[in-house]
């Protein structure tokens, strides 16, 4: 009857937790954000054929930019670019993405979320959009 009693409790405290640790780490996430990128940050892009920085995956497909969000769609893992191999890893679970953010490897079978880029008076703004924030 203990043993049942202290399983019941157990089982609370980490639904509990859960709901506390969602509820923590989601509150003060905006749903959208801008960031800006520097004519240095590009022309590193440009001239390194590929370039991983933060949250965003940047390359040139000749004069088109292409920002990729580094983040797995299997699990949400974050992604590191291989740039001897070409591709980006996922080191949860081993799925790779070519250049263009589709699954070349599994488990992951999404392609990699493509952001929003603005261009404007000779400045590029990424939109990042936040699907876990609450508004």
């Amino acid at each position: 009857m203990l043993a049942r009693l202290w399983g019941l409790t157990g089982w609370s405290l980490v639904a509990g937790s859960g709901v506390l640790l969602h509820r923590t780490l989601t509150a003060a996430r905006p749903p959208s954000r801008t960031v800006s990128l520097s004519a240095t940050l590009l022309n590193q892009v440009r001239a390194e054929g590929g370039l991983a920085t933060g949250e965003l995956f940047l390359r040139f497909a000749g004069d088109e930019l292409i920002a990729l969000r580094l983040r797995c769609t299997h699990l949400g893992c974050a992604l590191t670019f291989d740039r001897g191999d070409g591709v980006l890893r996922c080191p949860c679970h081993g799925s790779h993405f070519d250049l263009d953010g589709n699954p070349a490897v599994g488990p992951a079978e999404t392609p990699l979320e493509r952001i929003t880029l603005r261009h404007d008076n000779g400045t590029w703004d990424a939109q990042l959009d936040d699907p876990l924030a609450t508004d």
